[in-house]
């Protein structure tokens, strides 16, 4: 008899922590993320790698994109010329041991950022590089002709200087990063954004 109302009782009691399950689920389980995360997120691999954290990379592209669109209407030699001044990107100098189509990519992000500033737009034109549009031209006009070119006093360029400090055989690196905005005739910088950062492997 004990046995039995031993067994019934273990029975509601099981009963009842399903149904508290039940009403209760907890927090659903977690997704596949496909390995995807926020670019914005050190990681491990950026830890030990032998390259300049991406998460630096990616922070000064966006704050030299903003200092040039919230800086480029005070200048007075572009707010104050008749036409539209034109931005080209220049060139790249890197002495780390990054690749430079790292860097090209931060360039590319800044200019990108530039294109889609009204407040640049209204000043400057800023326009794809000219051997890429000859190319184009050549494919699809069919001719060897050249595509438009600017005036040197009204043209700047967007150039990057990128280097590097190691320590301990590679175990530490002191980065600097430069991105200037140059008169491609007087070669006057006219804007210059800098940013340093460290990476301990």
């Amino acid at each position: 008899m004990r046995t039995t109302r031993t067994l019934a009782l273990a029975a509601m009691l099981g009963s009842g922590l399903v149904l508290a399950a039940c009403a209760n689920p907890g927090p659903p389980p977690r997704g596949n993320s496909g390995g995807r995360i926020d670019p914005y997120r050190s990681t491990s691999v950026d830890a030990a790698s032998g390259a300049a954290n991406t998460v630096d990379l990616l922070q000064f592209s966006d704050k030299v994109g903003q200092a040039i669109a919230m800086r480029i209407a005070s200048v007075d030699e572009i707010a104050g010329s008749p036409d539209k001044v034109v931005i080209e990107m220049g060139d790249i100098e890197n002495k780390t041991y990054t690749p430079t189509s790292d860097f090209e990519i931060m360039r590319r992000r800044v200019f990108t950022g530039l294109v889609n500033s009204s407040a640049v737009s209204r000043l400057a034109d800023i326009v794809e590089a000219p051997e890429v549009m000859d190319a184009q031209r050549g494919r699809f006009a069919n001719d060897l002709g050249q595509t438009d070119r600017y005036g040197t006093r009204d043209t700047y360029l967007l150039q990057g200087y990128f280097g590097e400090l190691t320590r301990g055989g590679g175990a530490q690196s002191n980065y600097y990063y430069e991105m200037t905005l140059t008169n491609l005739q007087s070669r006057r910088i006219i804007f210059a954004e800098q940013f340093d950062s460290k990476q301990i492997r």
